[in-house]
C-alpha cells in the first residue's frame, strides 16, 4: 500500500508497513529533518513585490528546505507597499520578523479567511487554524516580570523599593515611588491622578480646576503661559489662553508659530465650536509671505507684500465700508461684480453710484433731483471727457472759450451760447473749420430739416427754403446752372442757367426728352423712339409703354404686366418673357428655349435648358461628368467636382441632423453631428452609428444619442456578414480583460515518436496532426502509424508540437490521460501519456505490476513495426 501524508502543518510522510524497503531510513530522515525546520528552522525571505507566496509542497517525496515549512521567518528586501504574504492553508505556527527596507506593512493571510498584519520593525508570534491568521499572543499573561533594568528597557526601567512589582493590569507600586537616575519611557497612556508638578513650575497641572500652567503654579486659564514675577489682571469671563508678561523692556512679549522651510501648509491658527472645527482660520503662507484669513473655510482677506486683497481667490463674498450716515458707503458686490457707493442695488432708479467691472454691465450713476456726474477742467481748455475703442480715442466732450465742444478729431460741434449757433469744430485743433463737415451723407440721411429762417449756399441766394417750404434755385437771376450727376454721368440733369433748356443724359443741346399731352419720347421721334409711353395701346389696354428697336422685338409694360418677345426675322413674334404681380414666366409657349446667366468667369452660370428639362449650375452639358450641378425636373440631381468634396453642409449652434432622408414623405433617417461624443452619427433614432471623432471609436447608437449598449446586432440569422478582420479582440458576455477573445488559429503539425530521445530507424505509414486554438485553449488531434520503430531505446516519447501548455502546477507535467485508440502493442495493457510543461508528450503503460495511476514507462519493446496510436488532447497554452 501507497505512504499517506499527515493533514496538519508538517505534513510529514507516513509509511505503511514494508514500503520502501531499503529507503525507510532515507524518508524518516525528511520527516525528521522536516520537524526540525518547524521546530527551529530560520528563513530568510526576501520580497521584492505586494504580493508573496511562501513554498510548501504539498504530500513531498523528497525533502526540501522551504521556507513555508520554517518556524522563523526574517522578511527584508522592498517590497514598495503593503505586501500580502500567502502562508500555506494549514495549522501551523510561525515567529515573525519584519525587517523590510522601505517600512511596509506585511499582511498574513492563507488566501481566505481572516488576515494578520504585521507592521514594519516589529515582530510577532502567529498561528493558522488552517483558514485564519490570528495573534498568538493577543491575549498573554505575565504573571511576574523579572530583570536587571536594562532587560526591560522601553517598559520598565530601574524599578526599585519593590522587590516584586505586578503588571497584571495597573502598575501598583505599593505606596513607594519609582527612582532612577534615567529616563521613563513610557509607550501607551499615562494616567495622573491629582496635580502634577515638572521642576518646580516648569510645567504645572492644576487638577483641580483643570488648568495647566507653564512658569507658574497659579494659572487662571486652562492654559497659563507667564514669563516673570507679577500680579495676574482680572481675566474676562471665558479666557482659555493667556500669555503674560510684566515686566517691559528687553525682547517683546509674544507667541511664535514657526512651520517647516517654505512649506505649502504654513503656519496657521484655527478656530472652531463642538459641532464644526473648522469655522475660521488666521494663516501665513510661508513659501509666498502671504497673511490670509478664512471664514467657514473660504479665504475672505490676504495681505501680501505688495497689495491687500478682499475676497481672493473670486468667491462670491461682499465688501461693505459704513459711513456715519450710510450702510453702503462703499460696497463691492461679490456675486454680480459691482462695485457700489452710496446704494447696494442694481436698479437705475436707486440713488447712488454702480461700477461694473469686466465690461459685464453699464456703469450707473442716480442722484434725486440734482446733477448725477459733475466734470470740473481746471485752468485750460479741453478735453473734459475722451472716449476710446480698443485703446484708440474714437472723440471725446470738452470745453472751449466756456463753450461745449463734442466731436472726434476732424468732425465736430461747438454748442456757441452766445451766437445761439452749432459751429463745425475741429476738435484734434480745437478751432472751427469751414466747409468741410456734411450733415448725413449719400446712404445715411437725415429724415425731416425744420427751420424758422432760411438755407443759403454761400449768402447770395443760389438757392433758398423760405418758411413756407418752397425751394428756389437761382432766385436772384444769375447766370448759374443747375446739375445733378449719377454714379457715371455728370449730367443726369441739366438746367442751362444761360441757354434756358434742360438735359437729361447729357448737356447737349438738342433733345433727348419729349413730352406732350399724350406721349412721352424718349432716344428718337415717332413710332421709332427708343422708349415710347402713351395711353391706349389697343385692346383695352392703357397706360402703356413700349421699349422696342423695331416692331419685331419689343418689351410692353401694360396693365401690371411685362411682355418681352424677339423674333430676328419676322413680325410674327414670340412671346419669352412675362412679369405678373404675382410671378415671372419665361418661355411661357413652352418652346425650346433656353435660360442662361452668365458670371465674371463663367458664361454657364446658370442655365436652364428647355429642351432637356434640366437647369444646370456653373456647367453647360447634360451629363454626370462635367464639374457643377444638375438638377432634373424629375428630382433626380447631380453634383460633380474635380480633386475636392463635393458637398458641404454646416450646421450652426446645437448638434443634430445635418442631412435627412425621407421616403414618400416619412423619414427613414439621418446623418448629423452627435451630441454625446464629438463625432458624427449615420442612420435612425432606434438604429444608428456613430463615428467618434479622435478617439478611434465606431458606436452603436440611436440618433444622436448613446443609448444602445448591447441593443444593435450586426446582421441577422438570415443577413449575415461574410468575414471579421480584427487586430484586437472580441470581448464575449463582458467588458473586462477576462472576457476577451483575441485569438483564433487552426492548422496542421507533424508529430514525431522517439525512443530515450533517439529516432534511428523510425519510420511511419502515415502521421498527422491538427490543431485549433481559441484564445488559450489549445485541442490537438493525432495519428503516428509506423512501419518501423528503428534502433533505439528508451522511454517512448513524442515531440514536434506548436504550441506549450501553461506551468499552472511547478511540475513536470501538465496533463494527463489515456490514448483513445492503440492497436499492434506488442504489451497487452492500457496506454497512457502526460503532457510536460514543454510541450513534449511521454508515453505510459499499465499493468497489474503499476505502481502510480501513471503506470510504468512505455518503451521501445512496447511497441511494434506496425504499432499504431491516436490521440486527441485539450490543454490551456502558456
Amino acid at each position: 500500500m501507497a505512504s499517506t501524508w499527515s493533514t496538519g502543518g508538517l505534513n510529514l510522510r507516513l509509511m505503511t508497513t514494508g514500503e520502501n524497503d531499503n529507503t525507510w531510513g532515507d524518508q524518516t530522515n525528511d520527516n525528521l529533518k522536516r520537524l526540525e525546520n518547524k521546530i527551529t528552522g530560520y528563513a530568510a525571505v526576501t520580497l521584492s513585490g505586494t504580493t508573496h507566496t511562501l513554498t510548501f509542497t504539498d504530500n513531498p517525496t523528497s525533502y526540501a528546505d522551504e521556507d513555508g515549512r520554517n518556524f522563523v521567518l526574517n522578511f527584508g528586501g522592498s517590497p514598495g507597499g503593503t505586501c500580502t504574504v500567502t502562508i500555506p492553508a494549514r495549522e501551523t505556527v510561525y515567529l515573525v520578523l519584519n525587517n523590510t527596507a522601505d517600512s511596509n506593512t506585511i499582511t498574513l493571510t492563507t488566501g481566505s479567511g481572516t488576515t494578520f498584519n504585521v507592521p514594519a520593525g516589529k515582530d510577532a508570534f502567529v498561528y493558522s487554524d488552517g483558514t485564519n491568521v490570528y495573534n498568538a499572543m493577543a491575549d498573554a499573561i505575565f504573571t511576574t516580570i523579572t530583570g536587571d533594568g536594562s532587560a526591560l528597557t522601553g517598559v520598565l526601567h530601574d524599578v526599585v523599593d519593590d522587590t516584586t512589582p505586578q503588571l497584571g493590569g495597573n502598575l501598583d507600586l505599593n505606596s513607594n515611588n519609582i527612582t532612577g537616575t534615567g529616563n521613563i519611557n513610557i509607550t501607551g497612556t499615562a494616567t495622573v491622578s491629582g496635580d502634577l508638578t515638572v521642576d518646580t513650575n516648569t510645567l504645572y497641572v492644576d487638577s483641580t480646576n483643570n488648568r495647566v500652567g507653564i512658569s507658574t503654579t497659579s494659572p487662571s486659564a486652562l492654559l497659563h503661559i507667564k514669563q516673570d514675577a507679577g500680579t495676574t489682571p482680572t481675566l474676562s469671563t471665558g479666557t482659555r489662553f493667556v500669555v503674560q508678561r510684566n515686566t517691559f523692556g528687553g525682547d517683546p512679549n509674544g507667541m511664535a508659530i514657526i512651520a517647516g522651510n517654505n512649506t505649502t501648509d504654513g503656519a496657521f491658527i484655527d478656530f472652531g465650536i463642538s459641532t464644526d472645527a473648522d469655522i475660521g482660520k488666521i494663516k501665513y503662507d510661508t513659501q509666498n509671505n502671504i497673511f490670509q484669513f478664512y471664514a467657514n473655510t473660504i479665504e475672505r482677506f490676504r495681505i501680501e507684500p505688495a497689495e491687500v486683497v478682499v475676497n481672493d481667490p473670486s468667491n462670491d463674498v461682499d465688501f461693505r465700508v459704513e459711513s456715519n450716515t450710510n450702510t453702503h458707503a462703499l460696497f463691492v458686490d461679490g456675486g454680480d461684480s459691482s462695485v457700489y457707493i452710496g446704494k447696494s442695488d442694481s436698479s437705475f432708479g436707486t440713488a447712488g453710484v454702480r461700477l461694473n467691472v469686466a465690461g459685464l454691465n453699464y456703469n450707473q450713476f442716480t442722484r434725486d433731483g440734482g446733477s448725477a456726474v459733475n466734470i470740473n477742467r481746471l485752468t485750460s481748455d479741453g478735453d473734459l471727457m475722451a472716449f476710446y475703442k480698443d485703446s484708440t480715442k474714437v472723440g471725446s466732450i470738452g470745453t472751449y472759450a466756456g463753450d461745449i465742444i463734442i466731436g472726434t478729431t476732424d468732425t465736430g460741434l461747438r454748442f456757441d451760447d452766445g451766437a445761439s449757433a452749432y459751429i463745425p469744430w475741429n476738435t484734434s485743433t480745437n478751432s472751427a473749420t469751414n466747409g468741410t463737415i456734411s450733415l448725413g451723407a449719400t446712404t445715411v440721411q437725415y429724415n425731416n430739416l425744420y427751420l424758422s429762417g432760411t438755407v443759403t449756399n454761400d449768402g447770395s441766394g443760389g438757392m433758398s427754403i423760405d418758411t413756407s417750404g418752397n425751394v428756389t434755385f437761382n432766385e436772384g437771376g444769375i447766370d448759374a446752372d443747375f446739375r445733378v450727376e449719377t454714379n457715371t454721368r455728370t449730367h443726369m440733369i441739366f438746367a442751362d442757367g444761360g441757354t434756358d433748356r434742360l438735359s437729361i443724359w447729357n448737356n447737349a443741346s438738342r433733345a433727348e426728352i419729349a413730352i406732350n399731352s399724350t406721349n412721352i419720347l424718349i432716344g428718337g421721334t415717332g413710332s421709332v423712339s427708343d422708349i415710347f409711353m402713351h395711353s391706349g395701346l389697343g385692346g383695352g389696354y392703357t397706360y402703356a409703354m413700349t421699349i422696342s428697336p423695331d416692331f419685331y422685338g419689343q418689351t410692353i409694360f401694360y396693365e401690371g404686366i411685362m411682355s418681352a418677345s424677339a423674333d430676328a426675322t419676322t413680325s410674327s413674334q414670340n412671346e419669352w418673357l412675362r412679369v405678373k404681380n404675382l410671378e415671372t414666366i419665361f418661355n411661357d409657349n413652352s418652346l425650346d428655349k433656353d435660360f442662361r446667366v452668365e458670371s465674371n468667369n463663367n458664361s454657364t452660370m446658370l442655365v436652364v435648358d428647355g429642351g432637356s428639362d434640366v437647369v444646370l449650375m456653373a456647367k453647360g452639358s447634360v451629363d454626370n461628368t462635367t464639374a457643377g450641378h444638375l438638377f432634373n425636373s424629375d428630382g433626380f440631381v447631380s453634383h460633380v467636382r474635380s480633386g475636392n468634396g463635393v458637398m458641404r453642409l454646416n450646421r450652426l449652434s446645437n448638434d443634430g441632423d445635418i442631412l435627412e432622408i425621407y421616403k414618400d414623405g416619412g423619414t427613414r433617417g439621418s446623418i448629423g453631428s452627435s451630441a454625446s461624443v464629438t463625432g458624427t452619427y449615420i442612420g435612425d433614432s432606434t438604429v444608428a452609428l456613430t463615428f467618434y471623432n479622435g478617439a478611434n471609436l465606431i458606436l452603436p447608437s440611436g440618433g444622436s444619442s448613446l443609448n444602445k449598449d448591447g441593443a444593435i446586432s450586426l446582421g441577422n440569422a438570415t443577413n449575415r456578414f461574410n468575414n471579421l478582420h480584427l487586430a484586437g479582440s472580441v470581448y464575449l458576455g463582458g467588458t473586462g480583460s477576462a472576457n476577451a477573445l483575441d485569438d483564433y488559429e487552426e492548422g496542421t503539425f507533424n508529430p514525431s515518436l522517439n525512443f530515450g530521445g533517439g529516432t534511428t530507424g523510425i519510420t511511419y505509414e502515415q502521421r498527422f496532426g491538427n490543431y485549433t486554438k481559441i484564445g488559450r485553449l489549445v485541442h490537438y488531434k493525432m495519428r503516428i502509424k509506423l512501419t518501423s520503430k528503428g534502433s533505439s531505446v528508451g522511454h517512448a516519447q513524442i515531440t514536434g508540437f506548436p504550441f506549450s501548455p501553461s506551468d499552472d502546477f511547478t511540475v513536470s507535467f501538465e496533463k494527463g490521460g489515456d490514448i483513445d485508440v492503440w492497436s499492434n502493442m506488442n504489451t497487452a495493457s492500457n496506454y497512457r501519456y502526460t503532457l510536460s510543461d514543454t510541450g513534449n508528450i511521454a508515453l505510459y503503460k499499465i499493468d497489474s505490476n503499476a505502481t502510480s495511476s501513471f503506470g510504468d514507462d512505455a518503451v521501445n519493446s512496447d511497441f511494434t513495426d506496425t504499432s499504431d496510436l491516436r490521440l486527441t488532447i485539450t490543454f490551456t497554452e502558456s
